[in-house]
């Protein structure tokens, strides 16, 4: 069975300024990467994102999680 990739990203942005950014961020991703990176379902519920993406042929499936001093980005690789 597959492992997930997990990272844990530090920050000093507080829960509210991180959630915003990674809001921001992904409607950047659409407009910049749209032609290799498909974002096909992305689901908030409170700090916590699901998502399910398409890029270069693969789908990939994951969670990010927001703390107040940390982001956790949690991937399931289908390669790995």
């Amino acid at each position: 069975m597959a492992q997930p990739f997990i990272v844990s990203i530090p920050h000093k942005l507080g829960k509210e300024e991180a959630t915003r950014r990674l809001k921001a961020g992904l409607g950047s991703v659409r407009s910049e990467y749209g032609k290799i990176l498909q974002i096909n379902e992305e689901i908030w519920s409170g700090d916590r994102l699901a998502f399910q993406l398409t890029a270069l042929k693969q789908r990939v499936g994951g969670t990010i999680e927001v703390a107040e001093d940390h982001v956790k980005l949690e991937v399931m690789l289908p390669w790995l």
